[in-house]
């Protein structure tokens, strides 16, 4: 459990100390294929870095020294005695009991979010029982039969064609395939399981929000430079601002806040 402890805080440290360095280097620009490289090298990296073993990479007896160097001249003397082995043994019994129970909620928060998890995953196979599979303008869709938003989970992609134009439907079909042909839902999925192992971490949170929203920009980029025009294509969203998808593992064509995707449409593209 210790060494497990120590893997956790480290995970989380390099999790916070690498969205902090995102945050200051790539959220105002609009190299969006980068931004995802580098959100899913945060979350590779912070899982793996505290399983590698640095100690052969280093001088030992120098890191020694160091240590002892900061040990005598910071640290105080701590005089050992025997004299309350009592007041002892009740320190280390507490500590022991609020560790087991730190350790119980812990357990409860994985188990929490990975009922939910499973309940997604149980939501997506019943929308793929329920649908009706058909070619949409050569694209193979599955038929959403209620009101909601149009989404995409890895190659299968959820419309209703119902409640859309024609021209409506041709966006959507670009942005639900950038959204397939790019595996951004292989990026959910491994978000996922960093907020699995560090969900009390507001910074896993805040990470996911990142890739679910950089995502959409790239699959809006992809409508418009497809030969959509911008402004139709941001009113289309603007109308979809009252739906909202029923899978949250999914990648969904209306992903709130619109602002920021409006925002980042009309953004002047940052020079290389």
């Amino acid at each position: 459990m210790e060494s497990f402890a120590i893997y956790l805080i480290k995970v989380n440290i390099a999790l916070i100390v690498l969205y902090a360095f995102y945050k200051l280097s790539f959220s105002k620009d609009t190299f969006f294929r980068l931004r995802r490289i580098m959100l899913l090298l945060i979350c590779v990296t912070s899982l793996i870095y505290p399983l590698i073993d640095f100690s052969g990479w280093t001088d030992e007896y120098a890191i020694g020294e160091t240590f002892t160097t900061v040990y005598n001249k910071l640290l105080p003397e701590v005089l050992v005695t025997t004299a309350l082995p009592v007041a002892t043994t009740e320190v280390e019994v507490t500590t022991w009991q609020t560790g087991i129970w730190v350790w119980i909620i812990y357990g409860l928060g994985i188990g929490m979010l990975l009922l939910r998890n499973l309940l997604e995953v149980s939501k997506i196979h019943r929308s793929l029982a329920c649908s009706r599979r058909y070619s949409l303008k050569g694209v193979p869709v599955y038929q959403l039969e209620d009101v909601g938003e149009p989404c995409s989970f890895f190659h299968w992609i959820f419309i209703n064609p119902i409640q859309y134009s024609d021209k409506e439907i041709d966006e959507i079909l670009i942005h639900e395939q950038t959204h397939v042909r790019e595996l951004h839902s292989l990026d959910i999925i491994l978000v996922q399981l960093v907020i699995l192992l560090c969900w009390f971490n507001p910074f896993s949170w805040l990470i996911r929000s990142e890739i679910r929203m950089n995502h959409e920009y790239l699959a809006d980029k992809q409508v418009v430079t497809s030969g959509y025009d911008k402004k139709s294509y941001q009113y289309h969203l603007l109308g979809l601002a009252h739906q909202k998808s029923a899978i949250t593992l999914s990648n969904s064509f209306n992903v709130l806040p619109l602002k920021n995707r409006i925002t980042m449409m009309n953004k002047k593209r940052t020079k290389e």
